[in-house]
């Protein structure tokens, strides 16, 4: 689910668009979490885990997040690194036509932050909701690189909010990026089969 939902839409959505895309000069904003660049759903003191992905899996989006060992929290935070690694490729294929970025809007004080949020912090739920942003704020991240003159032609980038950030090293494998969009395709024209002879 997390693949199909956090990196399979986004990415069929832009690759089913891309002619329009094109026609338009558009910019594509894909909106990711910076769970992909620390894992630990408690930030301390410590290193930052990365998101890990299994390159011996790319030829299978299913292998990906495997059943054995499965941690949601993680799954999810592989899937946005799927999401900017596909983004780092359709930057490149796309260049000078559209644009295609990525965007941690921040924490935001959403549903989705209380199904995340470890137990022993729920009772401070609605303290904790306070001091994150609120969905206004978090959009305005996104908002930005669609619309900012000063980032017209900017694109593979990943943001932190308003800041150019860098994302784990693995991210920047033209050989994994090429392994996964590969994958991806061939997933995506094997659905899209499947619905046409259903």
């Amino acid at each position: 689910m997390h693949v199909a939902v956090d990196y399979l839409a986004a990415y069929g959505m832009t690759v089913l668009l891309a002619s329009q895309l094109r026609s338009g000069r558009a910019r594509v904003v894909n909106v990711a979490s910076d769970t992909l660049r620390d894992t630990r759903r408690l930030k301390g003191g410590g290193q930052p885990r990365p998101a890990t992905l299994d390159i011996d899996a790319l030829g299978d989006l299913a292998l990906l997040n495997p059943t054995a060992g499965f941690v949601p929290f993680e799954a999810y935070a592989r899937a946005k690194l799927l999401t900017v690694i596909a983004g780092y490729a359709l930057a490149r294929t796309l260049a000078g036509e559209v644009t295609v970025n990525a965007v941690h809007p921040g924490i935001v004080a959403t549903d989705i932050i209380r199904d995340v949020m470890p137990a022993a912090l729920r009772q401070f739920g609605g303290l904790l909701r306070r001091a994150m942003l609120t969905p206004e704020q978090g959009a305005a991240a996104a908002l930005r690189l669609a619309t900012d003159p000063d980032l017209d032609g900017v694109t593979g980038r990943y943001f932190v909010r308003d800041t150019d950030t860098p994302t784990p090293p693995v991210s920047y494998s033209v050989d994994v990026q090429t392994r996964l969009i590969a994958t991806t395709d061939r997933f995506l024209e094997s659905g899209t089969q499947s619905s046409r002879n259903g």
